[in-house]
């Protein structure tokens, strides 16, 4: 089946437009991954041991769901 230039620009103009919102995402969650870190002092989660690398990682779960919520 063949698409209509119409059609393809549609398209076209839809895939920008998610990519745009993909990358948008991706970078809000690298400035609040790295906002985490900062928090903790540290420049990589593996500096942390045992139950503060766990309770890093919950927060980060946690803090990136509500931060979601709030769009």
């Amino acid at each position: 089946m063949k698409l209509s230039k119409k059609h393809v620009d549609l398209l076209n103009e839809i895939v920008d437009k998610s990519l745009d919102m993909i990358l948008m995402e991706t970078t809000a969650y690298q400035e609040f991954f790295k906002s985490m870190l900062k928090k903790y002092g540290v420049k990589s989660p593996m500096q942390l041991k045992g139950e503060q690398r766990k309770k890093f990682f919950n927060e980060l779960k946690t803090g990136w769901a509500k931060q979601k919520s709030k769009k």
